[in-house]
């Protein structure tokens, strides 16, 4: 956690409401790395599966160059 200033490159950060990895977890992760987008998943655990569309559409609009 101490180093995630370091990180580079743009991240994409994901999580849904019955993970883990709830926004209080993650929290650390948004404040500190730089170049950071977060998408939170509001219907979803498996969000590829579950939530496929609007998945898809997060990942390619993160993935895209303009």
């Amino acid at each position: 956690i101490d180093r995630l200033h370091r990180i580079p490159c743009p991240t994409l950060v994901t999580n849904g409401p019955e993970e883990g990895a709830q926004d209080y977890v993650i929290a650390s992760f948004i404040e500190k790395i730089p170049k950071v987008k977060w998408v939170g998943f509001a219907k979803s655990h498996i969000a590829f599966f579950e939530d496929r569309d609007y998945y898809f559409k997060a990942i390619g609009d993160f993935l895209r160059v303009d």
